[in-house]
């Protein structure tokens, strides 16, 4: 139930910091695992990486997702060539320094530029890995969304600190459930699945102020590790959640029950 022996999955923004974790939890489940980012040299020090450590056979692929016709090419060739797509894990995301203003301050290119990766990505390569999972009647997409999608943000946790976080990115992660929901009725009569994962804060070097402040509003009083993301994945993907779909599952220490 829990084996990807056999089968293809598709990871953008593999090279990223939870990206490396998705492909690593795929991997260890047997599968296939096809590794997509914009940056050439990470994504293939990624993928080898994860097949000396598994023994798999990984791809690495350097794709910019906002463009459609490079995506559409990718994903052809990936078909053609590994004969399946079993797994999506739309997990892409762009955030931009520049976007940390007020928000009457926030321009238009950042808005175009954050919302073209975070939500336009995850439809062009669902498109793509559509076509080949409804025809053959099978496959599962796995979206990533944000707790900022779910919930507006609390900006105290950002007083003291030189960053906050942007409306766009609200906005694209909020997009994520709508296009799951979309996808789930759309591919649900050909037996291919869509859920969406919203992962709360998880730690990747923070220091306080910043840390205790988010802490104080997570009932576990923590934030997470990126490895606590892998189970989610491993379920999604797997057999294992063969009627689930449609959801959004937060891993978030409880933080959007408050």
């Amino acid at each position: 139930m829990w084996s990807l022996d056999g089968r293809v999955a598709i990871v953008t923004g593999a090279a990223g910091f939870l990206g490396r974790q998705h492909c690593d939890a795929l991997a260890e489940m047997g599968a296939t695992v096809v590794l997509i980012d914009k940056h050439e040299a990470q994504v293939e020090d990624t993928a080898a990486t994860i097949r000396a450590r598994w023994g798999t056979t990984t791809y690495s692929q350097a794709v910019d997702i906002t463009n459609g016709t490079a995506v559409a090419s990718v994903f052809g060739e990936l078909l053609s060539s590994l004969g399946r797509i079993d797994v999506l894990v739309n997990n892409a995301q762009l955030q931009l320094s520049s976007s940390w203003v007020e928000f009457e301050d926030l321009s238009v290119e950042d808005w175009r530029r954050i919302l073209d990766v975070n939500l336009t990505g995850a439809f062009l390569c669902s498109q793509a890995a559509g076509r080949a999972m409804r025809a053959a009647r099978c496959g599962s997409i796995i979206n990533f969304g944000s707790i900022y999608g779910m919930i507006g943000p609390d900006f105290r946790i950002y007083d003291g600190t030189p960053f906050t976080t942007a409306a766009v990115y609200s906005a694209s992660k909020a997009g994520i459930y709508g296009l799951t929901r979309y996808l789930a009725t759309y591919y649900g009569p050909h037996n291919v699945r869509a859920n969406a994962v919203t992962p709360g804060g998880i730690f990747n070097g923070h220091k306080d102020p910043f840390l205790s402040a988010y802490n104080e509003r997570v009932p576990m009083r923590r934030m997470g590790e990126a490895s606590e993301i892998r189970g989610v994945v491993q379920f999604l993907a797997s057999d294992a959640s063969s009627y689930v779909t449609g959801q959004n599952i937060p891993v978030d220490g409880g933080r959007t029950t408050w």
